[in-house]
């Protein structure tokens, strides 16, 4: 009889072990099983936006380059923006009428 009391105690114990054993593996430690699975989701989305963010760098260090080197691209951008013009151009600006406040409709 006791070797039997002695098996059952066993197996409680290794049952009590495992489930402890279990949630602490789950919920417990340093970092629980939902911490991690948050910081996989976290880390695939911060992957996300770097390389998103390496496209615009890429782009902007070609506009960069263009703006130091390319002088068409300075006479557009001097044109457009700043209204230069050659000698013997003319220009002709269109400005649209801006609705006063007072004669706005609701």
């Amino acid at each position: 009889m006791s070797d039997k009391v002695n098996r059952r105690a066993s197996w409680a114990i290794t049952g009590v072990a495992l489930v402890f054993a279990a949630h602490y593996w789950g919920w417990g430690g340093e970092y629980a099983r939902s911490d991690v699975l948050e910081l996989r989701v976290a880390a695939t989305g911060a992957g996300a936006r770097v390389d998103s963010l390496s496209t615009v760098l890429d782009s902007l260090t070609v506009w960069a380059d263009s703006l130091q080197n390319d002088p068409q691209v300075i006479e557009r951008i001097a044109r457009e923006r700043h209204a230069f013009i050659r000698p013997g151009e003319r220009l002709y600006l269109f400005v649209e009428d801006e609705p006063d406040a007072d004669e706005s409709e609701p």
